[in-house]
């Protein structure tokens, strides 16, 4: 999976935030700082996301070794 791959299942996942700018990066660690919960949640989603994926690379090498024979 490339870059752009990852990043929109982080995003779907609500795993993490997308900023542009040092500013809304700095709003933005203000706003989980002020809501541990929703800290909390995101971090328990990006787990989740990374435990579902962890393996991904040996699945896909499986995949090919089995249809190259």
């Amino acid at each position: 999976a490339n870059f752009k791959e990852i990043r929109k299942h982080i995003l779907d996942a609500q795993a993490g935030i997308e900023v542009h700018s040092d500013a809304e990066l700095a709003n933005r660690l203000i706003w989980l700082l002020d809501d541990p919960e929703q800290a909390r949640s995101m971090g328990a989603r990006g787990e989740i996301m990374i435990r579902q994926n962890q393996g991904a690379m040996n699945r896909i090498y499986e995949l090919t070794a089995e249809l190259l024979g």
